[in-house]
């Protein structure tokens, strides 16, 4: 399945690529794709991951705070660069 996503994101980079010179737009472009594709299924799993791990807590506390629906601090930071430097 990530294939199939990864090759829909190349096209549309190469698209845009073709239409625009603006990597700025090109970014975002690939960015609101892979939202709409997968539905943030991603972008929520990225965050958990960042706030379980950089909690330097046991293997349960890192598993419960993997579970919980609210953003922290290291995962809002991940989002933040991931986005910041999802260009072209």
């Amino acid at each position: 399945m990530g294939f199939i996503i990864g090759f829909f994101l190349l096209t549309i980079n190469m698209f845009m690529g073709k239409i625009t010179e603006n990597r700025l737009l090109t970014g975002i472009m690939i960015i609101i794709a892979e939202i709409i594709i997968t539905g943030l299924i991603h972008i929520d799993g990225l965050a958990d991951i960042f706030d379980g791990l950089f909690s330097y807590a046991s293997k349960d506390r890192i598993l419960e705070i993997m579970k919980d629906s609210r953003i922290g601090t290291n995962g809002a930071v991940a989002l933040i660069l991931y986005l910041s430097f999802f260009r072209k």
